[in-house]
């Protein structure tokens, strides 16, 4: 079943504000310094377990291209790839 277009458009919002956060606090003019940046999203998101179930539920239902047109932000597709890990982890909702 594929993602809701409700459901992609809130987890990309949501994934864009923390990456205007954090983007904010650090350069992010290199792809070194992004992935200082994407890193900070990613613990904010094992902070969430709300938010990163949504986002697994949103990745595992074919989401992730909607995310990836929805979401400009440079190497974009790195910090996805290794979002996308959470769909294939059989302790994601534990963890």
């Amino acid at each position: 079943m594929p993602a809701s277009k409700e459901s992609v458009v809130e987890v990309a919002s949501e994934l864009r504000r923390l990456l205007e956060q954090f983007s904010q606090a650090a350069p992010n003019n290199t792809v070194s310094e992004r992935m200082v940046v994407f890193t900070k999203v990613i613990e904010e998101i094992e902070r969430q377990p709300q938010f990163k179930q949504q986002l697994i539920k949103v990745m595992k239902s074919g989401g992730i291209e909607g995310l990836r047109e929805s979401i400009e932000y440079p190497d974009v597709s790195v910090l996805l790839a290794a979002l996308e890990t959470y769909t294939n982890s059989s302790t994601q909702i534990d963890s």
